[in-house]
């Protein structure tokens, strides 16, 4: 509807470390977005290589599954152009996430890995365990799943709330600045 079109489409199998052929596909579609659905190793190893590779600096690049861990690795100088949207970032301002963040530090200590999505989902995960346990008064799966259909409940991202099944939360757009 806004006039884009999908100038290619490429699979990349998992453990790839050679991006120079895709690399050169990229270069020769001349996108303005590239959408990266690599993970863990595999996007930071492919993002590195659009970096050095000079595309950064005039494509822009969108990440659906991508965080702070992934950025470190990633490192500063590769992050020029990419975007990524996520229910959660360790550098979002709220109540919630400082409470979340003081708690993690509490337990683990000041030297302790950054906190991810992928951690903060499994915490996020516990706590809507716990509420729905509590709601439904039993952890037998047949309740479960019917307390689970409309609940509210908390976490690191702040009120989440489940109506007929479906999940209402904020989600973010994020343009990485460095490592941030």
């Amino acid at each position: 509807e806004a006039g884009g079109q999908v100038v290619g489409e490429e699979f990349v199998p998992l453990g790839e470390d050679d991006h120079e052929p895709h690399l050169a596909r990229i270069r020769a579609a001349k996108p303005d977005v590239v959408l990266i659905t690599l993970i863990g190793t595999d996007s930071i190893t492919f993002n590195r290589a659009f970096a050095e590779a000079g595309l950064a600096a005039t494509t822009l690049r969108y990440a659906g599954a991508m965080d702070e861990t992934v950025l470190l690795g990633i490192g500063p100088d590769a992050t020029e152009n990419l975007f990524c949207a996520s229910g959660y970032f360790g550098c979002v301002d709220s109540r919630a996430n400082d409470e979340f963040q003081t708690s993690y530090r509490a337990m683990f200590g000041a030297h302790a890995p950054p906190i991810g999505s992928v951690g903060q989902s499994n915490y996020e995960g516990m706590r809507f365990l716990e509420a729905a346990a509590n709601r439904a008064r039993s952890l037998s799966t047949g309740p479960l799943s019917s307390a689970a259909r409309n609940l509210v409940y908390s976490g690191a991202r702040g009120t989440v709330t489940i109506r007929d099944g479906r999940a209402e939360m904020p989600i973010y757009l994020a343009e990485a600045d460095g490592l941030d």
